[in-house]
């Protein structure tokens, strides 16, 4: 849930929880939009439902990693390129810090979230993660790829977060697969749904009105050296699982089983 400014915005949503027989939101941060509405009171907190899925995505794929070199995933949003709390140099700090990570001999790979399948990306991730890469001399052959991930195809994302090290960007669910996987992410952020996951994993968060090329190296850097907390995923698995029973439990009321 993004933050909501506006007294219509904050009406709205205390009405549409008012109106709901479930409502529940993924992370703090969600609920204190909630309080802020005066709606907190009926609303629960559970995780996100990706979460619910850890058994399902780890077991799909076959890839493993058998790098040497560390390998640093790359996600972008393309509205928050052009956000308005930031200029035109946001794409070529990005830039820049694929050109750093290749002069280090280490591997990135570019990942496209949002695409349209059998059609154009123009304008999506991957047009705008290709760009970044145009025509960058440093690294080997074969040290950046592009990967195009689909949710349907859980043999592609397994394989995808088997092989980086890291998780750096602005992907939502590009963290929780991280966190799955148990592997470290950073987060750059342009809203309070990333703050919310790099707060709850204790990972490094890079604000995007506050993005340079070292920032981002330097969070890289110490997300590398962080224990990852499966304490914390088994609860998100947990709490997602909530999700479910709270429906259930709201439809066994409503449409009760005739004896």
């Amino acid at each position: 849930m993004a933050s909501i400014r506006s007294r219509a915005g904050k009406f709205l949503l205390k009405r549409i929880v008012g109106l709901s027989d479930v409502f529940a939101v993924r992370d703090d941060e969600a609920l204190t939009e909630c309080a802020k509405a005066h709606a907190d009171s009926r609303v629960v907190l559970t995780s996100d439902l990706v979460f619910t899925m850890k058994k399902q995505i780890r077991a799909a794929g076959k890839a493993t990693s058998s790098l040497k070199m560390p390998t640093v995933g790359i996600s972008i949003y393309p509205p928050a390129l052009r956000h308005s709390c930031v200029d035109d140099s946001t794409s070529s700090i990005l830039r820049n810090v694929i050109e750093a990570i290749l002069l280090r001999g280490w591997g990135v790979v570019l990942m496209t979230f949002h695409h349209q399948p059998g059609g154009t990306n123009i304008g999506l991730d991957a047009d705008h993660l290709l760009r970044l890469a145009d025509g960058l001399t440093a690294g080997r052959p074969g040290q950046i790829k592009h990967v195009v991930l689909n949710a349907a195809n859980m043999s592609d994302l397994s394989d995808v977060f088997s092989e980086i090290s890291v998780h750096c960007g602005m992907r939502f669910h590009g963290h929780v697969l991280s966190a799955i996987f148990g592997k470290p992410f950073v987060g750059i952020s342009a809203d309070n749904k990333i703050d919310a996951i790099c707060h709850l994993f204790e990972m490094p968060i890079v604000q995007l009105n506050e993005l340079s090329a070292e920032r981002i190296i330097g969070a890289i850097d110490r997300a590398l050296e962080t224990r990852f907390d499966q304490t914390t995923l088994t609860g998100c698995k947990e709490r997602a699982e909530k999700n479910f029973a709270l429906l259930a439990g709201n439809l066994a009321v409503s449409s009760p089983v005739s004896p």
